[in-house]
């Protein structure tokens, strides 16, 4: 194949076309995303690089939490802050602050004791909810390993996470949600008790999103909440079909959109009111 025609192939094929304009519209970007990759590979292959990384990270975090005195103050750690070194570095939440910050005011209402989410990726929600919620006292989370929809943090981050409350029990479940091995683990852990708030945005397909509700909606006492996120119409992520599950099961209980703007094309946040 000459050098003229590879070029033709590269060009002709989509996720090719794709990936290249990514590339050229925010290189930054990509520049990070594979720095991280290596990274985190790094760090799994020198564990001296890892423990002095993660000692930094912790005394620099360990500084930004001592400086919060509210939700505002949490908020922009989250999604403001290096809060770590390297790997570390960023916990940012794939959210919009003003629908996340509202949810968790409402949830904050109920006094919750256990709390699961589904799909923890970065780790900014769980903060959130880690440094709001003080009620909470357990905290499940569900996250699959390259995931498609942003989800797989590695192993060696959990030690991080849990810097977040020592005081709580955290639990972290590094598998597909969907898998009876998850499920029969998050039954060990409840044992007889209930959930007070589930956070579903782990997969966003129909089957996905429609297959976590039917799992773990029963795990939720009565009078608590479930929450799912991206409900919001993807019309450049084909297979996020957060929506149309969403417009399906709202009509059976009492529900709430939490959207920032009409015109947003991702986020928003879709309350049930178990």
């Amino acid at each position: 194949m000459t050098s003229h025609s590879k070029l033709t192939f590269v060009f002709r094929h989509p996720r090719r076309r794709q990936k290249i304009r990514t590339l050229l519209s925010n290189p930054r970007k990509v520049f990070r995303k594979y720095s991280l990759v290596l990274e985190n590979k790094l760090a799994y292959r020198f564990s001296w690089i890892d423990s002095l990384v993660f000692r930094l990270s912790k005394e620099r975090l360990c500084r930004f939490m001592k400086r919060e005195k509210n939700l505002y103050d949490t908020l922009c750690t989250a999604f403001n802050c290096d809060v770590g070194y390297w790997s570390y570095r960023s916990i940012r939440p794939t959210q919009i602050p003003s629908e996340i910050k509202q949810l968790a005011k409402e949830v904050k209402q109920l006094s919750p004791r256990i709390l699961m989410e589904i799909g923890t990726a970065k780790g900014g929600t769980l903060y959130i909810w880690s440094r709001y919620l003080e009620s909470c006292l357990r905290i499940i989370s569900i996250d699959l390993p390259e995931g498609l929809f942003g989800g797989g943090f590695p192993q060696t981050k959990i030690k991080f996470f849990e810097l977040f409350a020592p005081y709580k029990e955290l639990y972290f479940l590094r598998g597909d949600s969907h898998s009876m091995e998850i499920a029969s683990r998050v039954s060990q852990i409840l044992k007889n008790d209930k959930v007070d708030f589930l956070f579903i945005d782990g997969d966003h397909t129909y089957e996905g999103v429609k297959r976590d509700f039917e799992m773990y909606s029963k795990l939720v006492r009565p009078g608590g909440i479930i929450a799912f996120h991206d409900i919001v119409y993807h019309p450049h992520v084909p297979n996020c079909k957060v929506n149309k599950f969403w417009n399906e099961i709202r009509r059976k209980y009492t529900s709430k959109e939490i959207i920032a703007s009409e015109n947003q094309e991702w986020a928003g946040i879709g309350v049930l009111y178990v």
